[in-house]
């Protein structure tokens, strides 16, 4: 079997990551015009990549949170995998991230912490109805628009 010598597995920085200029700076373009994309594709085929690149390329002052969906199977399995992500993406002891936990320890949920990480994890507990009520105020966390923060578009 022959090796490439071009990593496929994991993005290894920008100077290993080529020719999707177009498409990096149209992403650039609509994220600071506030436009809503969706990547579609067929597996493999560098999603992931193209937007672990886009994280290094644009302001270092925004906040980019990645979560994978592709095992979700809910509602709840959707909330719990963003709100740990968004915890994830911020430190508790920001000036915004303080703000952020203290929304979600505000509501009920349960915060726990991976052992050999460290790193928190967000499990929602509730019925069918409350997550997509929950999902909505996540959204529209109040905080979020205090700090100049866009989560979406309300047409």
């Amino acid at each position: 079997m022959m090796t490439t010598p071009f990593p496929t597995t994991t993005y290894n920085g920008p100077e290993y990551f080529g020719d999707r200029v177009k498409e990096t700076n149209t992403l650039i373009s609509n994220i600071e015009n506030q436009q809503s994309t969706t990547l579609i594709a067929v597996r493999r085929i560098g999603k992931t990549g193209l937007l672990n690149h886009l994280r290094n390329k644009i302001n270092k002052d925004w906040l980019c949170i990645y979560v994978d969906i592709l095992y979700t199977s809910s509602t709840n399995d959707f909330l719990n995998i963003l709100s740990t992500a968004i915890l994830r993406s911020v430190s508790e002891n920001s000036s915004i991230g303080k703000k952020i936990w203290n929304f979600f320890k505000s509501i009920q949920l349960n915060i726990s912490y991976d052992a050999l990480s460290g790193e928190p994890s967000v499990n929602f507990k509730m019925h069918k109805k409350e997550s997509k009520t929950h999902l909505k105020h996540l959204f529209e966390m109040p905080i979020l628009q205090q700090h100049g923060i866009s989560t979406f578009k309300k047409n």
